[in-house]
């Protein structure tokens, strides 16, 4: 995901570090949790722990995220066998 991406789904964050390194790697600190990039592309994502002095979150504050269901798939039907069939010129010689 890019940055731009986590910013249209998250909405903006509270903080922001400065890329370091090569290749550059920065984070981005929401309430919650934390998101690593490099260059301009989701690396990791860390959830804060929960103390007493820090509430978990309410389900209403959490983003919220559809999963895709996953596709149904029928069996392909199955065919009867057909029985072999002789052409009749063989079969009278067959049948000798």
């Amino acid at each position: 995901m890019t940055s731009t991406a986590v910013e249209t789904r998250f909405g903006a964050p509270l903080k922001k570090t400065t890329p370091v390194g090569k290749p550059p790697i920065s984070s981005w600190e929401y309430p919650y949790y934390n998101v690593y990039f490099e260059s301009d592309r989701v690396i990791h994502s860390v959830l804060k722990p929960f103390s007493d002095e820090v509430p978990a979150p309410a389900a209403e504050q959490l983003p919220v995220t559809e999963a895709t269901p996953a596709p149904v798939i029928e069996p392909a039907p199955v065919a009867e066998p057909v029985p072999a069939q002789i052409p009749a010129a063989e079969a009278t010689e067959a049948t000798k």
